[in-house]
Order: C-alpha cells, then structure tokens, then sequence
C-alpha cells in the first residue's frame, strides 16, 4: 500500500513539475509576428504568428487582384493543421448519424402484411375537432386597445427619458471627479507601455503615396514626420504631390511576451480608481439590464 501510494505521490509530483515548466514557457517565452504587405497593382498581405519553435504556429495569406481574391489561412499544432482535423472528425460524426438514422428509419418502418390494412383502427384515429371562428374585436374596441398601447409607450418614453438625464448627469459628475483623473492617468501610463510592447521593433520598407492636393500631402506627410523618428527600423517614405497613388513594400515584426501582459494588467486593476470605474459600469449595465426586464413585465 505504502508503495502504491509512493508511486502516485512520484507521477503527481512529475505532472506538477510539467505543469509548471509549461506555464512559464507559456508567460515568458515571446510570440513572435511578422506582416509582409506588398501593394502595386495588386494587394499581398502575408501574416504569421509563431510560439516555441512554431510548436503553435498560425498564418494569414490574402492575394487580391485582378483576377479575383484568394484567402488562405490555417492553425498548426506540431505541424497538424487544426480546422483540417476538425473537419475530419465533423466528416466521421455526420457518417455516424447518417449511418444512424437509416437503421432507425428502417426500424421503424412499418410491415404490413399481405391482404392488411393500412388505415389505422378506429381507437387509433384522432378525434374529430370542431372548428370555431373566432370573433373579431369591433371598431370601438380596437380603438380603444390603440389608444392604451400609445399612452403606454409614450409612459415608457418618458421614463427613458428621465433615467437618461440621470445617467447623464451622473456621468458628467464622474468625469469631473478627481477619482476618473487618476483613473485616466494609470489607463494612460499602462495603455502606452502595452502599445510599446505590442508594437514592432523591426520595420523596413518603403511606402510611396501622393493625392490630387499636394497641400493634403504635406499636411500627412507632417503628420507622419512627428512619429518617423520613432520608428524602429529602415522605412523609406516618398511623397508623391503630382498624383494620387499609395503603393507599400513593408516588412513587419515583433513580438509579445505574455508576462509583460500580464504585469500591466495587474497594475490596471490594482488601482482603486479603475475598480471603481468598472464597478461603475457594471452597475449601469445591471440597472439597465433591470429596467428592460420591468418594461418587459408592464407589456
């Protein structure tokens, strides 16, 4: 008994020791992306994610032009296609019904004799009904229920009405509130910590675009010039103020550690004010929610 309870001791402690190492496989080893966009005459967009070796591997594949579209995607898990393996085990399930409903079907098809009869006997049969036509409601009476169901609905109207200015009056005090500043301020600061992360580091390409109004132009390429130093990588940018074009030849990559995620998240919601801003929207939600489900029982 001692030896048996050992060895179950021994394989729990294996399976917890895997457990674990996936795990932090899972929060620090980094999903790695890239984006290959081409766009001339015809549109190529090529998007591949990987984890662990492209142990877990997902790509993207869209060629349009003038022929038509073609779409190509696919999930890889160890090199097994997943939507491919779903559909084979769809395929084997439908033959299994199939295959099903025919013995039913034929089980329950009934024999009849030679010389039988095919009507059913007389306490088989069902009974006869009566049928009765039904009254309609005079020109008083559908006034009437006309005029009761538009005071009602405009009852109901002015009741949203009121809980709207409510809604609104409360929320412009929250916006107001030194409680939605820090919130704003944390959201702020984590946001852009994330946006840094999930961003690519490498960029290298060039992109050549122009419209009818060369002062358009330069407006974006000013708006453009404000982020070009940020840019990681070697991106070519060509303003073209003689005609309208966009033509891209653009190589992405980046990549995503999910720990880092996770860090930003916690700091997220260990602030007061943010708790406080989610518990002040899912009580708006729950009163909405509370409010439909009475003027569903007025009607």
């Amino acid at each position: 008994m001692g030896a048996v309870f050992l060895t179950i001791l021994s394989v729990l402690k294996i399976l917890f020791r895997c457990l674990l190492v996936f795990l932090l496989l899972v929060l620090f080893f980094p999903i790695i992306w890239s984006v290959d966009l081409k766009k001339h005459e015809e549109l190529s967009v090529h998007a591949d994610i990987s984890w662990l070796f492209r142990f877990i591997h997902v790509y993207f594949i869209l060629e349009k032009g003038k022929e038509g579209q073609t779409v190509e995607k696919d999930i890889r898990i160890c090199g097994i296609s997943l939507p491919a393996l779903f559909q084979k085990i769809k395929g084997r399930k439908k033959k299994k019904k199939t295959s099903r409903r025919v013995r039913t079907e034929a089980a329950k098809k009934p024999t009849i004799p030679p010389g039988g009869n095919r009507d059913k006997p007389v306490s088989e049969r069902l009974p006869e009904t009566e049928v009765v036509k039904a009254k309609h409601p005079g020109f008083l009476e559908r006034l009437g229920a006309n005029i009761s169901a538009l005071i009602g609905k405009v009852r109901s109207g002015i009741r949203k009405l009121r809980s709207t200015a409510d809604l609104i009056e409360k929320l412009l005090a929250y916006l107001g509130s030194e409680s939605f500043a820090n919130c704003r301020k944390v959201l702020t600061k984590e946001g852009m910590a994330i946006l840094r992360h999930v961003l690519p580091y490498k960029i290298r390409g060039t992109v050549r675009f122009g419209t009818d109004d060369p002062a358009k132009t330069g407006m974006i390429l000013g708006l453009v010039s404000v982020f070009y130093p940020a840019l990681p990588g070697d991106l070519t940018i060509e303003p073209e103020f003689t005609e309208s074009c966009l033509e891209a030849d653009l190589y992405l990559k980046g990549r995503i550690v999910l720990f880092v995620l996770l860090v930003h998240g916690v700091r997220i919601l260990l602030s007061r004010d943010v708790r406080k801003l989610i518990g002040y929207f899912l009580g708006f939600l729950k009163n909405n929610k509370k409010t439909k489900d009475k003027e569903k029982q007025k009607e």
